[in-house]
């Protein structure tokens, strides 16, 4: 153990290294978690967060033993190694840190001389210099620039050289880099938009993270930083997004553009394919395909517009197979001229059993005929399909069966999804649809892309996650219904002619709804 002087002495540098962190990186740096994803946008301080955590390590532990490896070691030097010297000086550290090259093995090695606490910057060439690292303990390894590294040696050097050994010293592992071209690997699973591998840090808290022993991911990204109010004590990221726009606009980049989601947005996306959904947030600086509703209710529910007072409203399911259980719920007014369709409530589950569904829907005692949860807040629904997989009609049955719930499976049939997105994009690009902010609805919508084949023709890449947009594909299918021509003029005045609130309209339904249970037939309006 550090003698008191020492660890006096360590939470001052700790405590400095923090000081001029911001919040996404001090939050890569005090991360208790053994694994730990990293994607961010160029120029947004990701190396930076490596640099406070290798050095709140090395002041702490005596005799520790830490690696940071990135694609090549002259990399690694420009990266890190003169980064950390530059910290050591300013603060004052030059005495207590020794700086040296290892010839024997290769690399750069940092020496705390209180600890006797080393950091060692290594390249990653070929598999011979990895293979140096095998049945070696370490405190810490963090693999940089992930995205540029072959998936097949990351996964080799994490599974076969680090692995078996980190946990004999409780040893953490980060992977952490700017999206790369290829959908697959480990760091692409760790770091892909809801991935059941992996954490979003800013969910910790959630209940159904209790106890959760998998991947961490940290995300950020540059306009995050910017949009601080303190944004300017960090001048090179302010400097870096000031840039990244100069050269988007330079270029006469889209928001959809794959190297600005990639490479400056932090977000997966692959070169010559387009996005599979027309979704536009804005259009001229002006909400489209979004909304920014109150939520009210145990659930936080959107709270839809009071204009109208006879709602519709679809649910989409997908139990998913790689994927989380997805609900989307979409709200239609057939009194809405211009049929706009509200995206209203989401929720996903890493389970697709019975009953979590039903507990979502009915609340915790799945009463059907005194219906809590979802239904309990707004009613039973016209309709709800899924997306049952592998499952098959035996799993309906049991919703149905024990629980009241009836659903209609979604239509699998090939070239009918890709009618589906076509219809849904369609709605998109007429402004109809309207996503929350802030959703992972929206966010899914934003990334998914197409991938190309051997032929050049694009199809759907499996490795993505599309539950939550599946999902909302089968929530609109209940309400097409009652889709119709929009009526363009309608949205710039507010109509008003629902039947008034003690006479409320009832839903449209497909069939007579005197039961609380849906109906045990149901037109699935995949066509309209």
């Amino acid at each position: 153990m550090a003698s008191p002087f020492d660890v006096a002495w360590a939470n001052e540098v700790e405590q400095a290294i923090l000081g001029t962190a911001h919040p996404w990186q001090y939050d890569g740096i005090t991360d208790p978690a053994r694994f730990i994803g990293l994607c961010v946008g160029r120029g947004g301080g990701k190396t930076t967060m490596y640099k406070g955590r290798f050095m709140t390590g090395i002041v702490r532990k005596e005799n520790a033993k830490f690696l940071y490896v990135a694609p090549t070691l002259g990399s690694a030097i420009e990266l890190l190694w003169e980064p950390v010297k530059e910290t050591v000086t300013s603060l004052g550290l030059t005495g207590d840190f020794e700086f040296k090259e290892a010839p024997r093995e290769g690399g750069k090695i940092m020496l705390c001389k209180r600890t006797r606490s080393r950091l060692k910057l290594c390249g990653a060439e070929d598999r011979k210099d990895l293979e140096k690292y095998r049945g070696q303990p370490f405190d810490g390894v963090g693999v940089d620039e992930c995205g540029s590294w072959s998936p097949e040696l990351l996964d080799w050097f994490v599974d076969r050289i680090i692995t078996p050994r980190l946990g004999e010293r409780r040893g953490w592992m980060a992977l952490g880099g700017t999206p790369g071209t290829e959908l697959r690997g480990r760091f692409y699973e760790v770091t892909r938009p809801s991935s059941q591998m992996s954490r979003p840090y800013r969910e910790r808290d959630q209940p159904r993270y209790k106890d959760w022993r998998n991947w961490s991911f940290h995300e950020w990204s540059l306009a995050e930083v910017m949009a601080l109010p303190d944004s300017h004590r960090w001048p090179g990221i302010v400097a870096n997004w000031e840039e990244a726009l100069e050269t988007k606009r330079r270029n006469g980049w889209s928001d959809d553009n794959p190297i600005w989601q990639r490479e400056y947005k932090g977000k997966w996306a692959t070169d010559d394919t387009e996005t599979v959904y027309k979704f536009r947030p804005h259009v001229d600086e002006k909400e489209w395909n979004i909304w920014v509703p109150p939520r009210v209710g145990p659930l936080q529910i959107a709270k839809l517009p009071d204009t109208y007072d006879d709602w519709n409203y679809g649910f989409g399911m997908d139990l998913g197979s790689k994927d989380p259980f997805a609900l989307v719920v979409f709200a239609i007014s057939p009194s809405d001229p211009t049929k706009t369709l509200y995206h209203v409530w989401e929720v996903e589950s890493p389970g697709a059993r019975t009953k979590v569904i039903a507990q979502i829907c009915l609340g915790d005692e799945c009463n059907v005929n005194q219906p809590a949860g979802l239904i309990g807040e707004l009613g039973w629904p016209n309709g709800i399909v899924v997306d049952v997989a592998s499952l098959g009609g035996m799993f309906l049955d049991e919703l149905s069966n024990e629980y009241g719930i009836r659903a209609v499976p979604a239509a699998r049939k090939p070239g009918e999804k890709y009618a589906a997105i076509a219809l849904f994009n369609g709605d998109l690009l007429s402004g109809r649809i309207k996503i929350s902010k802030g959703s992972k609805l929206a966010e899914h919508l934003g990334q998914l892309r197409w991938m190309q084949d051997e032929f050049r023709q694009v199809k759907e890449d499996k490795a993505q996650a599309n539950h939550l947009t599946d999902a909302a594909l089968y929530a609109r299918q209940v309400l097409a219904n009652l889709l119709g021509a929009a009526n363009e003029s309608a949205t710039t005045k507010k109509a008003v002619h629902p039947k008034p609130v003690d006479e409320p309209q009832p839903r449209i339904r497909q069939d007579n709804w005197d039961s609380p249970r849906a109906p045990s037939v149901w037109q699935n309006p995949w066509d309209e």
